[in-house]
């Protein structure tokens, strides 16, 4: 750990601006990817968006292919949780594929063959038989593409109830043949238990992704085991190492810290610090463990790493029935602050800038508009590219079967929210349970899959373009070289002036998916924005200005 609570990183990232940075669209390995290029962000700087409350979303899975049913079985005990999915690019062709796990049946890989009808969307063959990822005869939970030996293809991680998980390494042929191959207990992540979500990161900054394991309980008896949650360590040769006594005070592997009834982690750098700090989002309800916070001090002096459970001190030690996470900056003051999911209402914590996290939940408009429904998954997304994070909640009976609709909540940018679910389109009602963000057109504007409990998943379009919305955007991707390949735990920052704005790349903690890896920004009527980025070992890079509307995708320059 390199000092807490330091407001270095900011700081820097506005004297790069006002000095000028690397110039226009500079940067060491910088690519530029249009997107649509139907709206040209001509020159000038910022003046105030119009309506910009321009919010609309349709539902599109069946049009570009997703026609699988995420099942349910009902021969185990309290199987209510799975339906998750994860975005990635498996082929390296340029486009998101997408992955979805099945509780009750085979799991599907839709694979994007691009627009072939000319609608504006992509289209999808299902492909997981082909390739042995069906895993039909088990239950399974969430998944994630992540990149865990730096080859520079998507592999993919699958939880599983009660069974051990899955490890699919992509051995992408040069002749574009996709070949996945399990690897999972060569690797040591089988795990045994009810895992409901992985959450990757290089915690240590040795250029390799570690993951934790939020795991529930099988069955919800007095006489069920605790979940035991776990820490794994990547040892450089495609193995992991148990370091789960990181976390636990006692130096144990079964203290209560890592023993809640886990629905989700999420991995961020809460003090600015430099060093990736887990959050932990538990099921209070049937457990005494309520949510944990764990700061990351370092190495121990010992060959190990040493984390400090301080949820109490931090104001994050919330005893809820806790489901689904969220990491964004709502009020763009260049701290993290946090959402999550709760049953009969959902809850917002904001970073004070000092040290500690405030309840805004009654205040800011999320509580009053999710009190009737279960949470799950949770997100922040700019959705009308104002600048300004709003926040989606997925909803869905834990038990019953009354379908609930989702929740859409406009960033008012006054720390309060503006329910907007039906004018958005968003309150068509399901048994919600995951959530992945994605932009699955390329225009700029951020897409969501939510998997739905037993039911067809829905795949969320941003209709801004077509309602003739003006709002400018910019998304950045990276790429790591010494770091680990994914850029996961990454601060990309971006400025239009009056505007500052910054994300961290992340694994998709929401819960039972896996984002598209990518920073999205709106612009509102900004035509250009400085950018800059603090990879995950800490060093920082000046990108300099950049035009609006364009993907931008930089790789982690070389160590001099």
């Amino acid at each position: 750990m390199r000092g807490r609570f330091v407001l270095g990183s900011m700081a820097w990232f506005l004297g790069a601006c006002g000095s000028g940075g690397g110039g226009t669209d500079g940067g060491s390995g910088d690519e530029e990817r249009p997107g649509f290029q139907s709206e040209d962000p001509g020159e000038g700087g910022e003046v105030e968006p119009p309506d910009r409350r321009v919010v609309a979303f349709e539902e599109v899975a069946a049009r570009v292919g997703w026609t699988g049913i995420q099942r349910r079985r009902n021969e185990n005990c309290n199987t209510f949780t799975g339906s998750g999915g994860a975005f990635g690019d498996v082929d390296l062709d340029g486009d998101l594929d997408f992955f979805a796990t099945n509780q009750g049946g085979p799991n599907f890989l839709y694979l994007n063959q691009g627009d072939l009808d000319g609608d504006g969307l992509p289209d999808h063959v299902e492909i997981a038989g082909a390739l042995g990822l069906r895993e039909e005869e088990k239950l399974s939970h969430a998944a994630v593409f992540v990149d865990f030996d730096n080859d520079g293809d998507q592999d993919l991680y699958v939880t599983h109830w009660s069974v051990g998980n899955t490890l699919w390494k992509n051995f992408l042929l040069e002749d574009g043949r996709l070949v996945f191959r399990d690897v999972t207990d060569l690797a040591g992540l089988r795990d045994e238990g009810r895992a409901i979500t992985s959450a990757w990161a290089d915690f240590d900054q040795d250029g390799l992704l570690d993951v934790y394991l939020a795991k529930h309980a099988v069955c919800l008896s007095d006489d069920d085991p605790r979940p035991g949650h776990r820490l794994f360590h990547a040892r450089g040769d495609g193995t992991y190492a148990d370091w789960t006594s990181a976390l636990c005070a006692d130096g144990t592997r079964t203290c209560d810290d890592v023993n809640g009834l886990g629905f989700t982690a999420g991995w961020y750098d809460h003090d600015d610090d430099g060093d990736l700090d887990l959050y932990v989002v538990n099921d209070f309800t049937h457990s005494d463990v309520g949510n944990r916070h764990f700061r990351n001090d370092g190495a121990d002096g010992a060959g190990g790493w040493r984390f400090v459970e301080v949820s109490r001190e931090l104001g994050t030690n919330f005893n809820v029935n806790g489901m689904g996470l969220g990491l964004g900056d709502l009020d763009n003051d260049g701290w993290i602050d946090l959402a999550f999911s709760d049953i009969e209402g959902s809850h917002v914590a904001r970073h004070d800038g000092v040290g500690a996290y405030q309840d805004l939940s009654a205040t800011c408009g999320v509580y009053e508009s999710t009190q009737l429904y279960d949470g799950w998954g949770v997100a922040f997304l700019d959705a009308d590219c104002d600048g300004w994070q709003d926040l989606f909640f997925v909803n869905g009976p834990v038990f019953g079967l009354a379908p609930q609709p989702d929740t859409f909540l406009l960033n008012e940018r006054d720390l309060t929210f503006t329910d907007l679910s039906r004018e958005a389109g968003l309150d068509g009602g399901a048994k919600g349970r995951a959530l992945a963000l994605a932009d699955i057109d390329r225009d700029g504007r951020v897409d969501f899959f939510v998997g739905n409990f037993g039911q067809q998943p829905y795949l969320y379009r941003n209709r801004a373009r077509d309602l003739g919305t003006n709002q400018n955007w910019l998304v950045v991707t990276l790429e790591g070289t010494h770091s680990n390949r994914d850029a996961i735990g990454s601060r990309v920052y971006l400025s239009t002036g009056t505007l500052n704005q910054v994300r961290e790349i992340t694994s998709g903690p929401s819960h039972g998916g896996g984002d598209q890896r990518a920073a999205f920004f709106g612009l509102g009527q900004a035509t250009s924005a400085h950018l800059a980025v603090r990879w995950p070992d800490g060093r920082r890079q000046d990108v300099g200005l950049v035009r609006a509307n364009r993907y931008r995708h930089l790789v982690e320059p070389p160590r001099h």
